[in-house]
């Protein structure tokens, strides 16, 4: 709105949404992304799938917590680290994607108030 001006529109580490056309949105076993027989993340093979049927793409919502979330009292951020290889297979994820030049985007759900507390979403986010 005009009253909150431009500032956020003309922070240099959001430029990037401003021609970011495609972004989809993947679940983390989506079997273009995820090997389930070797069990590891295969982004060349999701990139190049997207590229086949889209052209490309600009960034991509990964996310961890849909469908499961709810079958058991673990909250978004314990779906964040349990993904196949922990944490050190989701930043080489991340890596690969920013380095074909996709931006990478989690959710995070404020209203995650009925699975496992594990402490401030600020404390867990920073884990």
């Amino acid at each position: 709105t005009e009253s909150q001006g431009d500032d956020l529109y003309s922070r240099p580490e959001l430029k990037w949404t401003q021609d970011a056309y495609m972004q989809p949105q993947s679940h983390m076993y989506d079997r273009f992304l995820f090997d389930p027989v070797e069990q590891k993340f295969t982004p060349e093979r999701f990139l190049e799938d997207l590229n086949e049927r889209y052209g490309g793409i600009d960034s991509v919502l990964l996310w961890p917590t849909y469908t499961n979330i709810g079958i058991d009292d673990r909250n978004q951020f314990d779906w964040v680290i349990t993904v196949p290889g922990g944490v050190d297979a989701l930043s080489e994820l991340v890596a690969d994607l920013k380095a074909a030049d996709v931006q990478v985007l989690f959710p995070y759900s404020p209203w995650d108030t009925g699975t496992r507390y594990g402490g401030t979403d600020e404390e867990q986010m920073a884990e």
